[in-house]
């Protein structure tokens, strides 16, 4: 159940469910910086904007990440300049490293 419901929000970036906290954490192991880690990754990976993403998730992203929208869009133009940014299946590596850590 959370599995598919974390992927569900992640997919209409939606903020955190903090209030499955205790059980995500425990049983998938997925913190909130880890989930909106994967959240800006997956939105770069799809090339959108950062203003696509809703305001309360883009500000638990600032929060939790330091990745503001001036940030992202660095971040999205130095994995563009990328030579394996063409490929697809490369991308999530490219991203992997302009991206903070994941803790």
């Amino acid at each position: 159940f959370y599995e598919k419901a974390l992927e569900a929000f992640r997919y209409k970036m939606m903020p955190y469910p903090y209030h499955y906290q205790r059980d995500v954490i425990d049983l998938l192991q997925v913190s909130s910086r880890r989930y909106y880690w994967n959240l800006i990754a997956t939105a770069l990976e799809s090339e959108k904007s950062f203003d696509e993403i809703p305001s309360f998730t883009a500000r638990d992203v600032v929060r939790l990440l330091s990745i503001d929208r001036n940030e992202y869009i660095q971040i999205a133009n130095r994995c563009k300049q990328e030579s394996q940014w063409s490929r697809h299946p490369k991308r999530s590596n490219v991203i992997a490293r302009f991206m903070p850590p994941r803790h």
